[in-house]
């Protein structure tokens, strides 16, 4: 644990190339129940017709609470905090992968490969869109 304070700077710069070799998509895969979510938590006059086809996912899961609360503390725009929670979600991920590759590596190379490859590998949505 003595390199951690040195490690988190690595493990952001990974994610943010993580982020940026594998793109950014938003509003793809789940984003019509959970966007919806978010912005109708922000502004409770949007979608005045048939929100039950989002707000009966949304209300299962604290995401759209959770990032319409960061978003109103922030005041960021809306484009800019998702882009800023899937960074921090594959921060996250990684800083993960990293602790677990403390437990199983003694090698400081192999616990950053293995965190590498989890960087290298995570699942590109523009390589399954048609």
């Amino acid at each position: 644990m003595k390199n951690y304070p040195r490690d988190v700077p690595i493990l952001i710069v990974l994610a943010f190339c993580a982020l940026m070799v594998h793109g950014y998509h938003p509003g793809v895969e789940d984003a019509e129940i959970y966007l919806p979510g978010i912005k109708k938590a922000l502004n409770p006059a949007l979608y005045p017709h048939n929100s039950a086809f989002f707000a009966s996912h949304a209300r299962m899961t604290l995401f759209p609470s959770l990032i319409a609360g960061s978003i109103r503390i922030s005041n960021l725009p809306v484009d800019w905090a998702l882009f800023l929670w899937q960074w921090f979600s594959i921060f996250l991920l990684l800083l993960g992968c990293w602790h677990l590759g403390r437990l199983t590596f003694r090698d400081a190379l192999a616990r950053w490969g293995s965190v590498a490859l989890i960087a290298a590998l995570l699942t590109s949505t523009s390589w399954t869109s048609t």
